[in-house]
């Protein structure tokens, strides 16, 4: 069944079809599902236990979005990602996930694009538009159960965003990001780990921008979704637990 939360921007997968050779031949729920992958892939949340600088994807989510040992024949025709070569069951440790520099050029162009770009559709992994704010709480719970604690939550479902002060805080990031690699490259070292979580809190600034102007939520509001945990409090999931992350 297509979720109506697990959406990303309409034109993310004609980009990545024109920019990632081979992308455009793949099969249309596995560029949505590939170009989802990008689009959550250097959030924290997806952040790698070991890898600080990689992202994780557990064996289960691929084999849901791409079928049952699928994903690396298709990653292997694309060369997508940088895939390590072990995993750790016992250490409940995933595979660490890289872009590779094709892939991560591609989504960064995107994200630039962007930049004086106006309101943007929202698509479903079945390529439908999404014509209307889900409501706030997922109708199943982390468990596959009705949820029936949270009747009274339209309002939830959409938030606002101060763009201003976020553009602030992106040019403040990415001023000491510049900077910081001028200085390692200087003397010929590498960026810190601490680069990369600045590069993270970049991208994800970029990404709630794009959300927070879309059709079907207008200027200035960004489209929230929660999950009922067992206990009975909700939790907010995908794009929606980006802000958390960014200590907000």
């Amino acid at each position: 069944m297509t979720r109506r939360t697990a959406t990303i921007p309409a034109d993310f997968v004609p980009h990545l079809c024109k920019t990632v050779p081979g992308f455009s031949k793949e099969a249309p729920v596995h560029q949505h599902a590939l170009a989802k992958m990008a689009w959550i892939g250097m959030t924290k949340a997806n952040r790698h236990s070991r890898h600080p600088d990689a992202m994780s994807f557990s064996k289960q989510y691929l084999d849901e979005q791409f079928g049952c040992n699928k994903f690396s024949e298709i990653n292997r025709r694309l060369n997508f990602f940088i895939r390590s070569a072990s995993w750790s069951r016992a250490e409940k440790e995933t595979r660490a996930y890289w872009f590779t520099a094709d892939s991560r050029e591609a989504v960064r162009s995107y994200l630039a694009r962007h930049e004086e770009g106006g309101a943007v559709e929202l698509v479903m992994a079945d390529g439908k538009k999404l014509k209307t704010v889900p409501p706030a709480v997922e109708s199943k719970d982390k468990c596959g159960v009705t949820t029936t604690a949270w009747p009274k939550t339209k309002a939830l479902n959409i938030v606002p965003v101060n763009r201003e002060e976020l553009q602030k805080l992106r040019a403040e990031l990415t001023r000491d990001l510049d900077a910081h690699r001028a200085e390692m490259a200087a003397e010929g070292k590498t960026p810190s780990p601490g680069a990369v979580e600045i590069e993270r809190c970049v991208d994800t600034i970029n990404k709630v921008l794009i959300l927070s102007n879309t059709k079907v939520t207008g200027p200035g509001v960004m489209a929230h979704h929660y999950q009922e945990a067992e206990s009975g409090r909700i939790y907010p999931t995908g794009a929606s637990a980006w802000p958390q992350y960014l200590g907000w």
